[in-house]
């Protein structure tokens, strides 16, 4: 039978020849693999419950693994290879380590007058060259991070919610924002591109986080890279009757965390949250036109 690497072996594999490591716990992962197909060239210590190798072994088992699989892949910089450079050198470009959004983000501008742009007028978003697109407010674009003009960012406005995001428009967002680069933090693969592209703005540019009024939406305006700013509601009962306390409870695990904040100004948000178990959505902000402010935090 052919025998096929993941992500993980591969980068076990990668770092046993980067290092000097020459034991391996006998019921890990990659001891039970090295055991199971290579047990004959190492040296099993079951009394340790360990596997070694020395030096020549070492190099026998990659003789062993040059055999089976591609030199081309046992050898390449797999945090550097996207799904195409991988396919080049293996049949499973999933191998790569690099995955298509990594480098991308969803992004929208922000004019300083949104009120005045009908659904028809636009922004402009500009890239390095000199390079400006206009679009129109309900569009939004997939932008490569390395070919934004990020010397001409002051301000990035990240929304957690996508549904949120396409009717961003629509939001009564502080008077503070403007002419601002707006983007989808995402989930799962989708966020790697936002925190990506936050960790290298300019510590002159604003990163002002916009997400539910609930402790995971604090949680994650805590985890965005390079915060300065969050968006929270103005006290409004109208948005207070579509509190989701169901949804609170089933996010009571994120409590702790939010009790180890020592940020002044996120406090009374926090207390205001837990005392009141509160669940409140973006787009419920967004339908119900309610008034948003600006914090600094």
């Amino acid at each position: 039978m052919q025998l096929t690497l993941n992500k993980f072996l591969l980068n076990e594999i990668q770092q046993l020849y980067r290092s000097t490591k020459c034991q391996y716990k006998l019921g890990s992962r990659f001891g039970k693999w090295l055991n199971q197909h290579y047990g004959d060239l190492l040296t099993v210590k079951n009394h340790q419950q360990s596997i070694c190798m020395d030096i020549s072994q070492k190099r026998r088992l990659y003789d062993e693994l040059c055999q089976d699989f591609d030199v081309a892949l046992l050898n390449c910089e797999i945090e550097q290879l996207d799904r195409l450079q991988m396919s080049a050198i293996h049949f499973d470009e999933k191998l790569s380590v690099i995955n298509p959004n990594d480098n991308y983000v969803l992004v929208k501008w922000l004019t300083s007058d949104r009120n005045a742009v009908t659904k028809n007028e636009g922004s402009k978003i500009t890239f390095q060259k000199d390079l400006a697109v206009d679009f129109s407010r309900r569009q939004s674009l997939r932008v490569p991070i390395d070919e934004l003009d990020l010397n001409s960012l002051t301000q990035v406005l990240v929304v957690e919610n996508q549904a949120v995001f396409d009717n961003i428009h629509l939001a009564l967002l502080p008077a503070e924002i403007k002419n601002c680069l707006c983007i989808y933090r995402g989930n799962d693969q989708l966020s790697t591109g936002c925190y990506r592209l936050l960790k290298i703005l300019s510590k002159h540019t604003q990163v002002i986080g916009f997400c539910d009024y609930d402790p995971a939406g604090i949680e994650i305006l805590l985890t965005l890279p390079n915060i300065s700013h969050g968006v929270f509601p103005i006290k409004d009962e109208q948005l207070f009757q579509k509190n989701n306390q169901q949804d609170f409870l089933r996010q009571s695990n994120i409590l702790a965390f939010l009790d180890n904040n020592n940020n002044p100004a996120l406090y009374p948000h926090i207390e205001n949250i837990k005392a009141n178990k509160l669940s409140l959505k973006q787009e419920h902000m967004l339908a119900l036109a309610t008034t948003l402010e600006l914090v600094v935090l």
